[in-house]
């Protein structure tokens, strides 16, 4: 299991002619907090060197629920949860708030952005109810406390880091639709493609 809150995996029982897929349900980050992101591991790699694998800005999300290895045929069904989950929820604001690693500071294994809700709650009402869908579709949910976020990069061993880091002014963005995404591992890195997208109204 990830060590990340929020992530959940699927019960798999392999066959030989199995499609399988490794999915993940996110929200997709626009051009300019793409471009804050790139300043951020810019800078960070001045402190963290070259232990740090870092995201592609361009690739940057927050991710709902990671799904893993599913299997091809129940990506439909998965498309029906997401749809009637965000079918009566509008565009929300998310803003960047700092930075932080998992586990832990004095053990860091990945860094990470903070994101948080603009006088609202939908982004966790909406992690709660699609929880509440993939358990009925046979998914195992990670019980531990949701912690929004955005990946930076991950250390390639562990390390002490310093997360003392703030936003000198508010970094926000609307948030107008959830994708269902596909990882495919590359010796480069994953490379994440839409397999569906839901609009919010």
């Amino acid at each position: 299991m990830s060590s990340i809150p929020g992530f959940a995996k699927m019960k798999k029982i392999y066959h030989n002619n199995r499609i399988m897929k490794r999915l993940f349900i996110a929200v997709p980050s626009p051009i300019t907090i793409q471009k804050i992101i790139s300043e951020i591991e810019h800078e960070w790699e001045k402190l963290a060197g070259h232990d740090v694998k870092w995201v592609n800005p361009e690739q940057a999300h927050l991710t709902l629920h990671f799904l893993g290895d599913t299997e091809e045929g129940t990506v439909p069904e998965i498309i029906k949860i997401i749809k009637e989950s965000t079918i009566k929820v509008r565009p929300f604001l998310l803003v960047l708030k700092g930075l932080g690693t998992f586990p832990q500071p004095s053990n860091a294994r990945v860094v990470y952005i903070n994101v948080e809700e603009i006088k609202s709650h939908v982004l966790n009402t909406l992690h709660k109810n699609l929880s509440n869908q993939l358990k009925s579709l046979g998914f195992v949910i990670d019980e531990r406390r949701f912690v929004p976020h955005i990946t930076l990069g991950r250390l390639r061993q562990t390390k002490s880091l310093t997360t003392e880091w703030y936003v000198s002014r508010p970094i926000s963005w609307s948030v107008n639709e959830i994708h269902l995404m596909e990882s495919k591992l590359r010796a480069s890195g994953p490379i994440y493609s839409i397999v569906e997208s839901a609009r919010l109204n």
